[in-house]
């Protein structure tokens, strides 16, 4: 006879569970956003993104938002917020943001989720860490080439109270591809780096771009990490 106990067994032992919490700040011109709907999801392969839960923030722009999954193998979560924070007249703008595998089944706190990241001839920004400002974070302006490695324009590094501005410009024919590379150590391993590079939107070329408070404690698509 087939021992059923321990093949649910070895069943359940295969189940993972997302994040027991998310929490944050929602910003707007750094000041605080009420009434921003952020649902929590879990992407699917074959079959549409579940629904695993939803909240609006709060008058204070906080929001806690708790949801849990069972599946079988590796789960990707991700929280998915919209709000009108610099958009058009009746329009709603749509972000997500990944859950980082090593938050699973604990509390992911994105601190200040800032929704305007609104550089070009200019980008400034303030990096913040678990709510603290971050000093010495390094940040580069770059402009990305398709057939040639990409141009390093300039380089900066945050001040005591995390402010940053930085300026760079490039001779390019046809349209140009900047973006900003920020190396930091906010929840790293020792003797580790994070690294992850911010778009800078077209619109903004030879203007100003201020991405306000640059929350490094959330990890940004195709982020990297550096070991010594």
């Amino acid at each position: 006879m087939a021992d059923w106990g321990a093949s649910r067994g070895e069943a359940a032992a295969c189940l993972h569970s997302v994040p027991n919490r998310s929490t944050g700040v929602a910003v707007c011109d750094k000041k605080v956003l009420h009434n921003v709907l952020v649902e929590l999801y879990e992407k699917d392969t074959m079959n549409p993104d579940d629904l695993l839960a939803h909240i609006h923030t709060n008058a204070n722009g906080e929001f806690q938002l708790y949801g849990e999954h069972d599946e079988a193998g590796y789960i990707r979560p991700y929280l998915r917020v919209r709000h009108n924070c610099h958009a058009k007249p009746n329009c709603a703008r749509i972000a997500e943001y990944q859950i980082p595998q090593s938050a699973l089944g604990d509390v992911y706190d994105m601190t200040f989720l800032t929704l305007d990241i609104k550089v070009a001839g200019e980008t400034e920004g303030i990096a913040v860490c678990q709510k603290k400002r971050l000093s010495n974070v390094k940040i580069e302006l770059w402009d990305r080439d398709t057939l040639d490695p990409n141009d390093l324009l300039s380089t900066v590094f945050t001040n005591g109270d995390g402010e940053f501005t930085i300026t760079g410009g490039e001779d390019e024919v046809g349209k140009i591809e900047p973006f900003i590379r920020v190396t930091h150590n906010c929840k790293t391993k020792p003797y580790c780096q994070r690294i992850g590079d911010f778009e800078v939107p077209q619109e903004k070329i030879d203007g100003t771009y201020d991405m306000t408070y640059l929350t490094l404690d959330i990890a940004v698509s195709g982020e990297k990490e550096k070991c010594m």
